[in-house]
């Protein structure tokens, strides 16, 4: 049990790394994770969540701020379609192309 708990608690820190560093090269990886623990692990999908809710709201510019929706909820429209993303490269370039045209108007 001990070595489960280390193994969760270095996997959590990991994950929020990731989402703290807001690059958009994991967006689909944490999606992925997302989906996955909210089917077989709830509270993990939850700890996951609050990282993601905690960066969008101290960094509304964050790329993981896409899955939240006004109310602080995960879209799980939008997470659930970046998960199935299988050409991080390319959806990378639409990020960095679409958030170039978000700061034009």
């Amino acid at each position: 049990m001990e070595n489960e708990n280390g193994y969760v608690n270095k996997y959590l820190t990991e994950i929020h790394k990731i989402i703290r560093s807001g690059n958009p090269r994991f967006i689909s990886y944490i999606a992925k994770e997302y989906m996955k623990y909210r089917r077989v692990n709830p509270h993990l999908s939850d700890l996951i969540q609050m990282m993601i809710s905690e960066e969008s709201t101290k960094n509304p510019e964050s790329p993981y701020a896409i899955f939240m929706d006004d109310d602080g909820s995960i879209n799980l429209e939008n997470i659930n379609e970046i998960s199935r993303i299988s050409d991080v490269s390319q959806f990378i370039k639409q990020v960095e192309e679409l958030s170039k045209v978000r700061y034009r108007f």
